[in-house]
Protein backbone atom coordinates (compact mmCIF):
# COMPACT_ATOMS: atom_id res chain seq x y z
CA UNK A 1 0.00 0.00 0.00
CA UNK A 2 2.95 2.02 0.14
CA UNK A 3 3.33 2.78 3.56
CA UNK A 4 6.59 2.35 5.33
CA UNK A 5 6.43 0.66 8.63
CA UNK A 6 7.94 3.82 10.18
CA UNK A 7 4.54 5.54 9.13
CA UNK A 8 2.34 2.54 10.99
CA UNK A 9 0.49 3.65 14.20
CA UNK A 10 -2.47 1.83 16.07
CA UNK A 11 -5.25 4.09 16.61
CA UNK A 12 -8.10 3.84 19.36
CA UNK A 13 -11.66 4.97 19.02
CA UNK A 14 -12.16 8.06 20.77
CA UNK A 15 -15.12 8.37 23.24
CA UNK A 16 -17.15 10.55 20.87
CA UNK A 17 -17.04 7.38 18.66
CA UNK A 18 -15.98 10.45 15.70
CA UNK A 19 -12.41 10.43 15.43
CA UNK A 20 -9.09 7.84 16.02
CA UNK A 21 -6.77 8.76 19.08
CA UNK A 22 -3.03 7.72 18.04
CA UNK A 23 -0.94 7.24 21.04
CA UNK A 24 2.66 6.99 19.95
CA UNK A 25 3.70 5.24 23.59
CA UNK A 26 1.62 2.31 22.92
CA UNK A 27 2.97 1.15 19.28
CA UNK A 28 5.92 -1.04 18.64
CA UNK A 29 7.11 -1.99 15.05
CA UNK A 30 8.70 -4.80 14.23
CA UNK A 31 10.69 -4.73 11.18
CA UNK A 32 11.81 -8.49 10.65
CA UNK A 33 8.42 -9.71 11.10
CA UNK A 34 6.89 -6.69 8.68
CA UNK A 35 3.94 -5.81 11.69
CA UNK A 36 3.02 -3.49 14.15
CA UNK A 37 2.11 -4.16 17.53
CA UNK A 38 0.36 -2.59 20.32
CA UNK A 39 2.09 -2.69 23.59
CA UNK A 40 2.21 -1.38 27.24
CA UNK A 41 -1.78 -1.47 28.08
CA UNK A 42 -3.14 -3.05 30.77
CA UNK A 43 -6.73 -3.21 29.18
CA UNK A 44 -7.70 -3.97 25.52
CA UNK A 45 -11.02 -2.03 26.13
CA UNK A 46 -11.88 -0.19 22.89
CA UNK A 47 -11.59 -1.00 19.68
CA UNK A 48 -8.32 -0.20 17.89
CA UNK A 49 -6.92 0.17 13.96
CA UNK A 50 -4.20 0.18 12.45
CA UNK A 51 -3.35 3.22 10.84
CA UNK A 52 -0.41 4.39 8.21
CA UNK A 53 0.45 7.53 7.17
CA UNK A 54 2.33 7.90 3.31
CA UNK A 55 4.78 11.07 3.79
CA UNK A 56 8.38 11.48 2.98
CA UNK A 57 9.37 12.56 5.92
CA UNK A 58 8.76 9.50 8.67
CA UNK A 59 11.04 10.68 11.21
CA UNK A 60 8.81 13.90 12.22
CA UNK A 61 5.60 13.29 13.08
CA UNK A 62 5.23 17.37 13.42
CA UNK A 63 4.12 19.60 11.01
CA UNK A 64 7.41 22.21 9.77
CA UNK A 65 7.00 25.79 8.92
CA UNK A 66 6.94 26.69 5.22
CA UNK A 67 6.14 25.04 2.11
CA UNK A 68 6.58 22.06 0.15
CA UNK A 69 5.68 18.51 0.62
CA UNK A 70 6.72 17.71 3.94
CA UNK A 71 5.29 20.89 5.43
CA UNK A 72 1.86 20.63 4.26
CA UNK A 73 -1.05 19.76 6.22
CA UNK A 74 -3.43 17.37 4.11
CA UNK A 75 -6.85 17.67 4.88
CA UNK A 76 -9.54 14.89 3.92
CA UNK A 77 -13.47 16.06 3.58
CA UNK A 78 -15.78 14.05 5.93
CA UNK A 79 -17.23 14.35 9.06
CA UNK A 80 -14.82 13.50 11.73
CA UNK A 81 -12.29 16.33 13.38
CA UNK A 82 -8.34 16.04 11.91
CA UNK A 83 -5.36 17.35 14.32
CA UNK A 84 -2.22 18.58 13.01
CA UNK A 85 0.66 19.76 15.25
CA UNK A 86 3.33 21.85 14.39
CA UNK A 87 6.95 21.68 15.68
CA UNK A 88 6.45 24.64 18.71
CA UNK A 89 3.10 23.27 19.39
CA UNK A 90 0.80 25.12 17.85
CA UNK A 91 -2.16 22.76 17.19
CA UNK A 92 -5.01 22.62 14.64
CA UNK A 93 -8.41 20.52 15.07
CA UNK A 94 -10.44 20.66 12.30
CA UNK A 95 -13.08 19.52 10.57
CA UNK A 96 -14.06 19.84 6.13
CA UNK A 97 -16.27 18.77 4.05
CA UNK A 98 -13.93 18.75 1.14
CA UNK A 99 -10.48 18.06 0.78
CA UNK A 100 -7.91 20.71 1.53
CA UNK A 101 -4.10 21.65 1.95
CA UNK A 102 -3.18 24.39 4.88
CA UNK A 103 0.72 25.62 5.53
CA UNK A 104 1.63 27.71 7.97
CA UNK A 105 4.80 30.19 7.88
CA UNK A 106 6.05 32.49 10.90
CA UNK A 107 6.85 36.49 10.75
CA UNK A 108 8.90 38.03 12.57
CA UNK A 109 7.55 40.94 14.51
CA UNK A 110 4.40 42.43 14.83
CA UNK A 111 3.43 45.65 14.64
CA UNK A 112 1.18 47.41 17.95
CA UNK A 113 -1.19 48.55 15.55
CA UNK A 114 -2.75 45.66 14.46
CA UNK A 115 -3.85 44.49 17.88
CA UNK A 116 -7.08 44.99 19.73
CA UNK A 117 -7.64 47.82 22.24
CA UNK A 118 -5.81 46.58 25.56
CA UNK A 119 -4.26 43.66 24.15
CA UNK A 120 -0.23 42.67 24.26
CA UNK A 121 1.39 39.91 22.22
CA UNK A 122 2.37 36.47 23.65
CA UNK A 123 5.36 36.12 21.28
CA UNK A 124 7.23 38.28 19.16
CA UNK A 125 6.14 36.70 16.14
CA UNK A 126 3.03 36.14 14.19
CA UNK A 127 1.72 32.79 12.48
CA UNK A 128 0.26 33.01 8.70
CA UNK A 129 -2.26 30.27 7.77
CA UNK A 130 -2.66 29.61 4.06
CA UNK A 131 -5.18 26.88 2.82
CA UNK A 132 -5.71 25.65 -0.72
CA UNK A 133 -9.45 27.30 -0.55
CA UNK A 134 -9.58 30.86 1.49
CA UNK A 135 -13.23 30.63 1.26
CA UNK A 136 -14.16 27.14 1.87
CA UNK A 137 -15.85 27.05 5.28
CA UNK A 138 -14.13 24.69 7.75
CA UNK A 139 -14.82 23.56 11.69
CA UNK A 140 -11.29 24.77 13.01
CA UNK A 141 -10.02 25.41 16.63
CA UNK A 142 -6.33 26.73 16.96
CA UNK A 143 -4.56 26.23 20.08
CA UNK A 144 -1.62 28.46 20.90
CA UNK A 145 1.34 27.13 22.67
CA UNK A 146 1.83 29.35 25.82
CA UNK A 147 4.02 29.21 28.64
CA UNK A 148 3.02 30.94 31.67
CA UNK A 149 6.10 32.83 33.88
CA UNK A 150 5.15 34.60 36.42
CA UNK A 151 5.25 38.08 36.19
CA UNK A 152 5.86 39.00 40.34
CA UNK A 153 8.19 37.70 42.57
CA UNK A 154 7.39 36.10 46.15
CA UNK A 155 9.18 37.46 48.90
CA UNK A 156 10.55 34.95 51.99
CA UNK A 157 9.92 35.77 55.17
CA UNK A 158 13.09 35.15 56.93
CA UNK A 159 11.87 33.63 60.08
CA UNK A 160 10.27 30.69 58.13
CA UNK A 161 12.30 27.98 57.75
CA UNK A 162 13.07 27.28 53.59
Amino acid sequence: MGVEEANTYVATLAPDKMSWVVDDSTRNVHRSENNTRIVKMASMDGEYLLVGRQTIDTSNIFVQYGQGATRTVNVTGGSGLQQAEFIDGLRFSMQSNQLMTMNVALKQGINPGILPANTVCLNSYMWIVNTSDPFMTINAEMLVPYSFLPIFSVQRDSTYAP
